[in-house]
């Protein structure tokens, strides 16, 4: 059996394939049709040829991606081994792309531990930047990036706090919780909030509380304390001096403040309560 001519003798598509160097799909035509006739030795003979001439050629696009692309040298490497399993040059760029590949795997890894100790802006971020090449290939670079930026967005908090502008970094701080929680956001977090509350207990405290609307504005004033830092004991031992009593489980809170065992959440005092202080204040 002959390959068919196309109509006034034109080349078939698979001769074409060959003249216009397409390796990869007379390859595949060859092969195809050596599959349907296996009785062609000239089949088999082009299947055979023209899969290694393609493979080859793949291997050599694929080596050239390798420091530019590796996603698509991957890709090409692999195809050269589909074509032509026997390439032993094709093996070897795969084994040393793989290679490549786990090595910036263990400099990410690492680039994630110091992001825990809160090294960010030196060591993880240059590790990082050092396998950015490798960044399609690997899962744990966008984690590690999502987490620089987390870090990066408490230290901006700590900063905007020592600045004065503590609702901003308030604000900052909880976006990084919400985030990413580790051992260097969680001690920035709970500093910050720690020393807002305080600064909030003092201002409330500063209050007058002479008449039963003034304390009522002490009281806002401390919950809006404990808001901030819900574990802050100093916070939770002033609100019963302004006739609110935190232990006193008959004392309901609403139900849109309510917080889980977790997180000590008294952010706000019943209707009941605040109506037993204005009462107790006429």
């Amino acid at each position: 059996m002959t390959l068919p001519r196309g109509p006034r003798g034109h080349p078939t598509r698979q001769e074409t394939a060959v003249k216009e160097n397409k390796l990869t799909e007379a390859s595949e035509a060859y092969c195809s049709a050596f599959t349907q006739d296996t009785s062609s030795s000239k089949y088999q003979k082009k299947c055979r040829e023209i899969s290694k001439s393609a493979s080859i050629l793949k291997d050599e696009l694929g080596r050239q991606e390798m420091n530019r692309d590796p996603v698509k040298a991957d890709i090409l490497i692999r195809d050269s081994l589909r074509l032509d399993p026997s390439n032993r040059s094709a093996s070897e760029a795969l084994a040393s792309l793989t290679a490549n590949i786990q090595a910036a795997k263990t400099i990410v890894d690492a680039a994630l531990a110091l992001i825990e100790k809160g090294e960010i802006d030196g060591a993880a971020a240059a590790r990082l930047r050092s396998v950015d090449l490798y960044k399609p290939s690997l899962a744990a670079y966008h984690q590690a990036e999502e987490r620089l930026e987390t870090s990066r967005k408490a230290v901006a908090a700590q900063t905007l706090f020592r600045e004065g502008d503590a609702i901003k970094a308030i604000e900052l701080v909880t976006q990084a919780e919400q985030s990413y929680s580790s051992e260097f956001t969680r001690s920035i977090s709970k500093q910050i909030r720690h020393d807002v509350s305080e600064d909030r207990l003092r201002s409330a405290m500063s209050l007058p509380s002479e008449t039963p609307l003034q304390r009522m504005h002490r009281i806002r004033a401390l919950e809006r304390a404990v808001q901030i830092d819900p574990t802050n004991p100093h916070a939770m031992s002033l609100l019963p001096v302004s006739g609110v009593n935190f232990e006193d489980s008959s004392q309901k809170w609403p139900s849109k403040w309510h917080r889980s065992s977790k997180r000590l959440a008294a952010s706000a005092v019943s209707l009941s309560t605040r109506r037993r202080i204005l009462s107790a204040g006429q």
